[in-house]
């Protein structure tokens, strides 16, 4: 197994060092990497809605043994709303602001404005998305 890591390693690695080196490669990863707060917490909302607030068969209280009446069911219903809107609210941030993230990223690299290049990347964005 080593032999075969060794060899990958030979083959690999100075393509990823050549990737690495690689400014628009750079602020993309850079510009993610910012955003890792806010994937992180609307993937906690995810989790939250679909083990804890979950009902019904295969749900986290079905298979504790509790079942659930209507009333609780339905305030269960509403908390699991509310973490879909703020996972629809961190998705929504995110398409803003990885663009303006990765255009300062590359700005900072470039040694220019990056305020100005992510409000510019944020305008490029708007103007090619769709409605």
């Amino acid at each position: 197994m080593s032999k075969v890591i060794d060899s990958l390693e030979k083959v690999l690695l100075p393509f990823a060092v050549k990737i690495g080196k690689q400014p628009h490669i750079n602020a993309i990863k850079n510009g993610f990497i910012k955003l890792m707060p806010l994937t992180l917490a609307g993937a906690m909302f995810v989790l939250i809605n679909n083990v804890f607030l979950s009902f019904g068969e295969g749900s986290f209280f079905y298979s504790m043994g509790i079942r659930l009446d209507a009333s609780t069911i339905e305030t269960l219903n509403g908390f699991k709303a509310i973490g879909g809107n703020v996972y629809n609210g961190t998705l929504g941030i995110m398409s803003l602001m990885a663009p303006f993230f990765i255009g300062s990223a590359l700005a900072e690299e470039r040694k220019v404005d990056p305020m100005a290049a992510g409000l510019l990347a944020v305008a490029a964005f708007m103007t090619v998305t769709p409605l």
